[in-house]
């Protein structure tokens, strides 16, 4: 049996445990039935002067980390409630699923301009499997430029951007559903005839899924696409959008410009068809309202990332609501 405890830069503190078997493991790295490591990190905020924590406990069963890990997060602060809470809304992995903590999006320094325009400017971002992100940032920020990126609409960008460990283009499209910020449906199409070129065009779009998903909102399959209001095109798209079997989802701004009740509807879909095996990108310039539905945000503003983690986190550091924490990062 060993045990080490190491002191690593940024206040991280790290427990380990490992257990090994026989003589000929005495240079291996690997445990042979069990090893688990828990991960201490104290944080002080240069805007609150608070000092938070936050405890990463990690084990694994196998041979090796890559044969998959149970990661549990017990969030900011010293209450235990609210940190099994926090545990509840992350969608705590248990060992039956032992899916691996991976990035399903990385973009390290990635800068896009349009001509003398920069829309990025050294953007960085990691986004884990299993989460729910807020991309927030006001009109121009950046977000649907990003977002073009990830889905291989846009090109000749500075940086590295990988999406499930590729650069976009024809693989990447096979496991990225995306929801633009403007109409794109055919109008002269009835909602089935949309289910139906949908379910031609994507090999993983599963028609029964749509159609439950549209009978449950109360849409008629028989009415054309141009008779819907804003709010039903919106439920239509993002309908179709979740149908997909993929891995992520990019939904570029599905809140803008619908009333309340819509509003409800559309994070009931969201919430309702999220999956800890799948990962949602939202952009929205407004908070207010729609915070309970992100695990985590990032805070765009010109071209860059200036604030991203767990919402649960961020409050307690800053002592105060996200829209607060947006309007003081965001002048």
């Amino acid at each position: 049996m060993q045990q080490t405890c190491k002191l690593h830069p940024g206040w991280g503190l790290l427990f380990s445990v490992r257990e090994k078997r026989g003589p000929e493991e005495k240079n291996s790295v690997r445990s042979w039935e069990l090893e688990v490591r828990v991960l201490l990190n104290l944080t002080m905020s240069r805007v609150t002067g608070k000092c938070v924590y936050s405890v990463t406990v990690q084990g694994l069963y196998g041979k090796g980390w890559s044969n998959g890990q149970k990661l549990m997060k017990l969030g900011a602060g010293s209450n235990r409630k609210e940190g099994r809470k926090r545990m509840a809304v992350e969608n705590i992995l248990d060992g039956k699923k032992r899916i691996a903590a991976e990035n399903i999006l990385e973009c390290s320094g990635l800068s896009k301009s349009y001509g003398r325009k920069a829309a990025l400017n050294g953007l960085e971002l990691k986004i884990q499997r299993g989460r729910i992100v807020g991309l927030l940032g006001r009109n121009g920020a950046g977000k649907t430029t990003l977002m073009k990126l990830i889905v291989s609409l846009l090109r000749n960008y500075k940086g590295t951007l990988l999406v499930d460990g590729k650069r976009p283009g024809v693989e990447t499209k096979k496991i990225v559903s995306y929801l633009p910020d403007h109409e794109f449906l055919y109008p002269w199409m009835t909602v089935e005839e949309s289910v139906s070129f949908f379910g031609h065009a994507f090999a993983d779009f599963r028609e029964d899924k749509a159609r439950e998903m549209i009978g449950s909102l109360g849409l008629n399959v028989k009415d054309k696409v141009k008779s819907l209001s804003k709010g039903m095109k919106e439920q239509l798209s993002l309908s179709l959008a979740f149908a997909r079997e993929a891995k992520l989802y990019v939904l570029d701004e599905p809140l803008a410009a619908v009333d309340p009740t819509t509003r409800d509807k559309i994070m009931r879909i969201i919430l309702d068809h999220f999956t800890g095996d799948s990962t949602i990108l939202v952009s929205t310039h407004l908070i207010q309202g729609v915070e309970p539905l992100f695990t985590d945000i990032a805070i765009v503003d010109e071209g860059r990332v200036q604030l991203q983690g767990n919402v649960g986190d961020i409050k307690r550091e800053f002592g105060m609501p996200l829209e607060d924490v947006f309007k003081q990062i965001v002048k």
